[in-house]
This record gives structure tokens, C-alpha cells and sequence, in this order.
């Protein structure tokens, strides 16, 4: 039996403990999400665009094909472009979350060269299928990927 004297900081440690795990290791939705972005991001930037194949979504690759292209194609022709250029990607901001349905992240496209002194804006629409997220086919409301912009 722990003696009376030892029981507050007992307890303490106890409360200390679950809320170690509550802040560290129970796993925001939203942080998750930026995360598994950040990482696909440094994919490509790496050169591994086709291991971010499995992060697109079939309306995606259906929007692709709109285009007569598959997306093997379609990957290898913007890593070429990605690898001429020495274009770097880096993460912008997430105005859009809704958890396990719909995001929007923007992220930069460096100038030509690698430099981000006047970057190029992407907007990437995001769907929560199959118990993950991808690359959607399409943005929600009006925008398209063709006029992406608000």
C-alpha cells in the first residue's frame, strides 16, 4: 500500500502521464494530414515523383486521360519538366480541412533555377476516400483545375 505522504505525487505523476500521452501521441487529424503532405512534397522533390502515384485519386488519374494521357505519362513528363527546370516545391498553406472529406492545400513552385523570391501558387484539392487521403479530381463549388484560383 503507498503511504499517505507518497500518494499526491503518486497522483501527480499519474496526471502527468496522461497528459503526456493526450498532447504527444494522440495524433491530430489536421497535423497528420499537413504531414503526409509535407512528406509527398519532399517526394518529388527528391525526384520520386512516380511513389506520390498512389496518393491520386481514380477521378484524378480520369482527369488525366481527359487530357490523352495516362498518368505514367503524365508523371513522367512533369518530373522531366520538374528535373530540367531544378523547380523545387514547398508547402504554402492549408486554408481548407474538414475532416475525412474535403481539403485544399496551397503549395509554391519555385522559379526556374530552384529560387523562391516570386514563387508560382498551386492549389491542391484533397478527398478523404478509402481511409485516405489523395489528390482529387476536382476542386469543390466552381474552380477547376484549369482556373484553380478563387
Amino acid at each position: 500500500m503507498i503511504e499517505k505522504k507518497l500518494l499526491i505525487p503518486v497522483a501527480i505523476l499519474l496526471i502527468l502521464g496522461v497528459l503526456t500521452y493526450y498532447f504527444f501521441f494522440k495524433t491530430d487529424p489536421k497535423a497528420a494530414f499537413l504531414r503526409e503532405v509535407k512528406q509527398m512534397i519532399e517526394t518529388v522533390n527528391q525526384g520520386d515523383h512516380q511513389k506520390v502515384k498512389k496518393h491520386l485519386s481514380p477521378e484524378f488519374m480520369m482527369m488525366v486521360g481527359d487530357y490523352g494521357l495516362n498518368i505514367n505519362q503524365a508523371i513522367f513528363m512533369i518530373r522531366k519538366q520538374d528535373i530540367d527546370g531544378q523547380y523545387q516545391y514547398k508547402f504554402a498553406n492549408c486554408p481548407i480541412f474538414e475532416h475525412k472529406s474535403y481539403a485544399e492545400v496551397e503549395i509554391y513552385r519555385s522559379e526556374r533555377g530552384g529560387s523562391f523570391n516570386s514563387p508560382f501558387l498551386i492549389p491542391v484539392p484533397f478527398i478523404w476516400t478509402d481511409n485516405k487521403w489523395m489528390v482529387a479530381g476536382d476542386f469543390r463549388g466552381e474552380r477547376t483545375w484549369q482556373d484553380p484560383y478563387y
